[in-house]
Order: C-alpha cells, then sequence, then structure tokens
C-alpha cells in the first residue's frame, strides 16, 4: 500500500515561541491532518499514527514544516498503482513524503523539498530530501537514511 502526503503551506497553530522551535520539541497536539471523508478513510486508512507523523517531523523534516498540516493526496488503494495518477495528483505541491507499508507490516518512505519534476528520465530533489522506516510495530523508532 502507498500513500503520498502533503504538507500544506498553512500554518496549523498560532506562533511558538523560539525556545519551543530550537529545541523541536512537538506534542501531539500540534500535528494537524486535514479530514478526509469516512467513508475514504474505512477504505482507505492512513498508514502513518500520529506519533509516527510526530516522530517524523521532529527528527526528520525541515523545521519549518513542524507545524504544518499533513494532506493525503494520493492514496494506491483509493486512486490505483498508475505513476501518472501519482505525479498528476501531487503537481504543484512542493513539499511531499511517500509512505509505503510492506506486505511484512514496515513502514517506510521517502520525503521530498521540492516538486516531482523530471529531466527526460531522471527526477531529482534538493539535499533536505531524505528516506526513512519504522521498525515493524514500533511507532516511535525511526531510522533517517
Amino acid at each position: 500500500t502507498t500513500r503520498l502526503t502533503q504538507l500544506d503551506g498553512e500554518d496549523s497553530s498560532p506562533l511558538l515561541s523560539s525556545i519551543s522551535r530550537h529545541n523541536s520539541f512537538l506534542d501531539l497536539k500540534e500535528i494537524q491532518v486535514m479530514s478526509e471523508p469516512a467513508e475514504q478513510l474505512s477504505a482507505s486508512p492512513p498508514i502513518l499514527s500520529l506519533t509516527k507523523m510526530k516522530a517524523l517531523a521532529k527528527n526528520g523534516l525541515p523545521t519549518h514544516l513542524h507545524w504544518k498540516k499533513w494532506k493525503r493526496l494520493f492514496s494506491s488503494s483509493r486512486d490505483g498503482d498508475c505513476f501518472t495518477t501519482m505525479l498528476y495528483k501531487v503537481k504543484g505541491h512542493k513539499y511531499t513524503m511517500v509512505v509505503v507499508k510492506t506486505m511484512q507490516g514496515v513502514v517506510c518512505g521517502g520525503f521530498a523539498a521540492s516538486e516531482w519534476a523530471s529531466r527526460g528520465d531522471t527526477y531529482f530533489g534538493t539535499g533536505q530530501a531524505f528516506l526513512f522506516s519504522f521498525n515493524e510495530g514500533d511507532d516511535e523508532k525511526l531510522q533517517l537514511y
């Protein structure tokens, strides 16, 4: 199962003190997720728990994205497994994250800090891009690559 999540450009919480920004401390209540209709959620549940989102925000994402809203743009179970469809759904979105749950239950993926665009058969990104994985059954054990 594959999901593509976008970090919206809107701030989801009031300005926080510079101390909390420097400490990169995030409380679970600060992770904001755009709502989806209940029937979509039951047919295509999110892969990332709030705890996993918090771990990614705190340990992987650039600081200026810590308080952005999360929005699911693409889901293979909802939208099909066509790469062209995924590219269409993410067009115009700068900060995106691909999230995959393997048949063995491992959650992994990657963060892109630039729009999905190609130069011929090659895709490229910035130095802020990263890959990640979570140990099976452990929402907080994040590995960054």
